[in-house]
């Protein structure tokens, strides 16, 4: 049997829209500006897109959502969670 939340579904179908978007725009953008490679063009967009969006990540999932995963963060794994926080 098949079950899935219609929260979940809905949220992937509004990302599937918006990335289809983002690569018409960039298509768009990548014609009408200065003449810029695809991947060049593709990587401003994400930066912009974290720039704008992040704030509202943190409006969203509020202070204390941050405060528990970062405590939880320092319990299991000490100091050398400062090590593991500029690694890809």
């Amino acid at each position: 049997m098949l079950a899935y939340m219609s929260t979940g579904f809905v949220g992937a179908m509004i990302s599937n829209v918006a990335f289809v978007f983002r690569n018409i725009f960039s298509k768009k953008g990548m014609t009408t500006g200065k003449n810029v490679g695809g991947m060049n063009y593709y990587a401003c967009l994400s930066m912009m897109s974290l720039v704008f969006l992040t704030p509202f990540a943190f409006a969203v999932e509020g202070p204390k959502m941050w405060a528990t995963g970062w405590n939880t963060a320092i319990q299991l794994h000490g100091n050398k969670v400062f090590w593991y926080l500029p690694s890809p």
